[in-house]
């Protein structure tokens, strides 16, 4: 029970790595690289973000998780970060390419760079 991703981690859609109290870190099935989903408080809510990006062969240039969403708990905040890139990954996968760590990119923007708590 990780952030209300109870659907993610039974369908296999993630595998869980460590929970803290306010990271997950996590990588895809068939995936080494380890992502860590965050978040900040900002603007009287909770963003949402991510260490990498993810850029898998359906898509033109790799998604970045912004952070430019406010969620009312910090929970969901986590919950969407891990779902905006997982649905990527899955939509790959489901048109039959093979995953691979090269999908998993470093992240570059400025929340990568914060420090974490």
């Amino acid at each position: 029970m990780a952030f209300g991703l109870d659907d993610e981690i039974s369908r296999g859609a993630i595998e869980v790595v460590e929970v803290g109290d306010d990271f997950l870190l996590f990588r895809f099935p068939k995936t080494t690289t380890v992502i860590r989903a965050y978040y900040m408080e900002e603007r009287g809510g909770y963003t949402a973000h991510t260490d990498h990006l993810i850029h898998t062969p359906e898509q033109f240039g790799p998604y970045r998780n912004n952070g430019c969403y406010d969620y009312g708990r910090p929970d969901i905040a986590i919950k969407e970060a891990v779902r905006s890139l997982s649905s990527f990954y899955e939509g790959a996968v489901k048109e039959g390419h093979q995953p691979s760590n090269q999908w998993i990119v470093a992240g570059s923007d400025r929340y990568s760079r914060r420090k974490r708590r």
